[in-house]
């Protein structure tokens, strides 16, 4: 069952499209793992009424660490030598955290972080469902001699109690993984609570082993078939869009409990048969190293030769079964069956830390890594920047900094006033003279919070008051946007925006300047619009919006979008710093469709500021300009850039709104 699963996720992480829902390989493992481990802990109760905790730890230890230390390790390494090194920083953070077996709630953080939307998978994102387990192993048994002891005093047979606890507990967790995976599914996805339940459907079935052995032989071939059959077909009808795990997670868990306890009647029918041939059983026992290896060879094929077709990830994949196989028979295999490396326990224990702290250390030489590769200072302010400047060749010290290009962020994020996609309410920050007749509002989503640098800028020279009024992905806009895998209406945008114009009508600035994306998904009344519908309804969405501000005598201004580089530019920077022409893209391109806010200002008579001019150079919009990197990721530019513009800025104000420099 082990290779069934190990295999399911190896072909999906390739990308064949035949099984888009291998991911269920892990669910599979968590059924098995519930079951193994719960079955080797009833067994010692019965056996002696009590749990060695030392020993079992020392045990896991033993098992999984020398492994895992070493593949942290290797993945430093590929890091530094291969990755480009706008992604060490994020990298280095997640090997720590998966040698502390707590990442899969990094991951979780992440996956509702909009920031973190566009970064690049992490070589060690597999190491979530380790940590879940690792979590479980930690857990498990204190939860099982609690219950053992709930259960004597109670006089209550051993099995019956831990069953009634493994129901309280599992109950619960499955009600919270399909209500959180309705919620937010990419948080769902990793943490451990939402996969409790299915770990404890596995205890459950070693608890009622007994029982499940007196069934008759005929029927449990049939379950065999029936949770090989479920198992398969989720992996291979479900896909990234499944909402998942939640209640979809039910099909590929109750068909593995329905295959473990079949093999518990019988391991001679057709499918323990199939399962227990060598080549199977084999892969089975490399589960774990095959699991280990191949994901971060995926994820630097990836990288360096762009994204992969099924072929070639089937190649890489392919490939990954050498340093797997070493890894099992010179590491995993060795420590496993040294009886010398958990006796005493507290010597398993030890190496435990000690094998920890190498993945810590490794994570942490990425971290430094970068520090070295980058060590200059990026804070130095930009007077000006020569729009007629031919695009960089070469690099020099880039500013700001490679390494930390990610965090170079306008002020709104660590201040705590970008609003995130779950809430509706008007978060605000304040910048410049608090005391100013003159009030700036900047509204829109994270394009919009991209320009505040510029704009805190002025307002500090100005002696204006700047209000930022920012949603992650969420336009002023009057629409509905969807969000999520499953492109669910993204309500409390909706929300949002009438509790802006609300804000704004019970205290009217001096000027609004809205901004937001323009290529956007937008939803209709049957699902998705196409790209050329989304562009004009967002158009008049706009209009919608605008004209509610112009009803309220709201003086408003609008910036037209920034181009759209569709490629990381910061780590193209990285990889041809000797060739920075290979990172600039065209300026048509980037704009044709560019045109939601140009249509509606167009349509309402509100002023347009168009920048383009100070972005893109003549035909080309280049990566570096004096030495300034302009895009930190996508589809953002760098904060220092935004800031170097703040005269271009000032300069298209004065023109469409003079109201800020009469006094």
């Amino acid at each position: 069952m082990r290779a069934v699963a190990v295999v399911l996720v190896m072909l999906y992480h390739a990308g064949l499209p035949w099984f888009s829902g291998g991911y269920i390989g892990v669910d599979v493992f968590f059924v098995i793992s519930g079951f193994l481990i719960t079955g080797l802990l009833v067994r010692e109760l019965e056996a002696t009424h009590h749990i060695d905790l030392a020993r079992f730890y020392a045990r896991r230890v033993r098992r999984l660490l020398p492994a895992a230390g070493v593949l942290l390790a290797s993945v430093a390494g590929l890091t530094i030598l291969l990755l480009p090194v706008t992604r060490w920083i994020n990298i280095g953070r997640d090997v720590q955290w998966s040698a502390l077996y707590a990442v899969n709630w990094r991951f979780a953080n992440r996956a509702v972080d909009y920031l973190a939307a566009d970064d690049a998978a992490s070589p060690v994102q597999h190491f979530w469902s380790l940590a879940v387990e690792e979590q479980f192993y930690l857990v498990w048994p204190l939860l099982l001699l609690v219950l053992a002891i709930g259960a004597r005093r109670l006089s209550r047979p051993l099995r019956s109690g831990l069953l009634v606890g493994l129901v309280a507990v599992g109950a619960p967790s499955l009600w919270w993984s399909i209500s959180l995976t309705a919620a937010e599914p990419g948080r769902a996805f990793f943490v451990s609570t939402t996969r409790v339940w299915e770990l404890a459907l596995g205890g459950g079935v070693a608890i009622l082993t007994p029982h499940i052995r007196r069934l008759p032989l005929a029927p449990s071939r049939a379950v065999a078939v029936l949770g090989m059959a479920a198992i398969l077909w989720a992996g291979v009808t479900y896909d990234d869009l499944t909402v998942f795990p939640g209640s979809a997670a039910l099909i590929p868990v109750l068909g593995t409990v329905a295959l473990i306890a079949s093999g518990t009647v019988d391991r001679s029918g057709p499918i323990a048969t199939t399962l227990g041939i060598g080549p199977m059983r084999q892969i089975g026992a490399m589960s774990y190293s095959l699991y280990l290896w191949h994901w971060p060879l995926l994820v630097v094929a990836d990288a360096r030769w762009g994204p992969l077709s099924w072929a070639e990830g089937l190649g890489v994949v392919a490939f990954s079964v050498l340093p797997a196989w070493l890894a099992y028979r010179y590491v995993e295999h060795r420590w496993r069956h040294s009886e010398a490396f958990v006796t005493p326990p507290r010597r398993g224990l030890m190496w435990g830390l000690t094998l920890t702290l190498v993945g810590v250390i490794a994570g942490t030489a990425i971290v430094v890594g970068a520090a070295v590769d980058d060590a200059r200072d990026h804070q130095a302010e930009i007077a000006t920047l020569l729009t007629d400047r031919a695009p960089q060749q070469i690099a020099g010290e880039v500013s700001p900094p490679l390494a930390t290009v990610r965090a170079d962020l306008p002020a709104v994020y660590a201040d705590g006033c970008h609003q995130d996609q779950t809430r509706a309410d008007v978060a605000t920050c304040t910048y410049g003279d608090l005391d100013s007749a003159v009030r700036v509002v900047l509204l829109g989503d994270s394009h919009a919070a991209q320009w505040v640098p510029a704009f805190r800028a002025l307002a500090e020279e100005r002696g204006w008051t700047l209000q930022t009024i920012t949603k992650s992905s969420c336009q002023f806009a009057d629409t509905t946007l969807p969000i999520g895998d499953n492109d669910a209406p993204y309500d409390s945008c909706v929300d949002w925006n009438n509790a802006v114009i609300e804000t704004l009508t019970e205290s009217p600035p001096t000027l609004v300047v809205t901004t937001g994306i323009f290529w956007t998904p937008i939803l209709g009344d049957s699902g998705l619009l196409d790209s050329d519908a989304a562009r004009q309804e967002l158009a008049h969405a706009y209009v919608r919006s605008w004209t509610a501000l112009i009803d309220r005598g709201i003086q408003h201004v609008a910036l037209r979008d920034t181009p759209y580089p569709a490629f990381d530019v910061s780590e193209c920077v990285a990889d041809h710093l000797d060739a920075l022409a290979d990172c600039a893209f065209g300026r048509t391109g980037a704009m044709a469709a560019n045109t939601p806010q140009v249509d509606a200002a167009a349509t309402t008579g509100v002023p347009l500021v168009d920048l383009t001019d100070h972005i893109c150079h003549t035909d080309l919009c280049p990566a570096v300009v004096d030495d300034v990197l302009l895009w930190r990721d996508t589809h953002h530019l760098t904060a220092t850039y935004v800031r170097a513009l703040a005269p271009a800025l000032e300069a298209e104000l004065r023109r469409v709104a003079p109201v800020l420099f009469d006094g």
